[in-house]
C-alpha cells in the first residue's frame, strides 16, 4: 500500500510575497533488503504553485452504500459518503474547496434535498445524511478553488453520482 502525505508550506518571495505550495512524502510498498533487514523507500519532494494565471481539472470520485435497511419503527438512517477530488489525473488531492451535492429521487427524478460541503485541505470529503425508504440518485460536483494567492483555479470536470437503495424493513 502507498501512502501520502501532505503539508502546506509558504515561501516567501523576493517581493516580500507569499507564494504557496504542498511538501509531498510519499511512503511506496516497495522493500528492499540490506544486511538481512528489510527497508522502505520514503520518496519525498514539494510542489509550489507558480505565480501568474494557472487553472487544472480535477477528477471527483464518490462512492457509499448502494443498500441500506431502514426499520420503520425508528428514525431514517444516516448514511455517509466518502468523495475524494484529485487534482487533473493525479492521486493529489486537491487543497480545499466545496462540493455541491444533490440527492433526486431515482422513481421519479424530484430533487429531495441539496447542499454545499466543505473538501478538507488534500483529504477525503464525507455526506453524512438521513433519507427515508426509496431510491437515491446523488450527484456530488466540485466547485473550484481559489489559492490564498489567488494564483491557482481548481475546477470541476464533471460530477461523481452514487446510487443508494434505502429499503424498509419490520421491527
Amino acid at each position: 500500500m502507498t501512502s501520502v502525505t501532505y503539508s502546506l508550506i509558504a515561501i516567501i518571495d523576493n517581493q516580500n510575497t507569499f507564494i504557496y505550495g504542498d511538501l509531498l512524502g510519499i511512503g511506496a510498498n516497495v522493500q528492499y533488503q540490506y544486511n538481512g533487514q528489510t527497508f522502505y523507500p520514503v520518496l519525498s519532494g514539494f510542489y509550489v504553485e507558480p505565480p501568474g494565471s494557472y487553472s487544472t481539472s480535477t477528477n471527483i470520485v464518490a462512492w457509499g452504500p448502494s443498500s441500506v435497511s431502514a426499520p420503520e419503527c425508528l428514525p431514517p438512517p444516516t448514511i455517509t459518503y466518502d468523495i475524494n477530488v484529485y487534482i487533473d489525473n493525479s492521486p493529489l488531492l486537491v487543497p480545499g474547496g466545496t462540493i455541491t451535492y444533490y440527492v433526486y429521487n431515482e422513481v421519479n427524478g424530484q430533487l429531495v434535498t441539496s447542499g454545499t460541503i466543505n473538501a478538507p485541505f488534500h483529504q477525503t470529503a464525507q455526506l453524512s445524511i438521513s433519507l427515508s425508504p426509496g431510491q437515491y440518485e446523488i450527484e456530488f460536483y466540485y466547485n473550484g478553488y481559489t489559492t490564498q494567492s489567488g494564483t491557482i483555479t481548481f475546477y470541476s470536470s464533471g460530477p461523481a453520482i452514487v446510487y443508494t437503495n434505502v429499503q424498509a424493513t419490520p421491527c
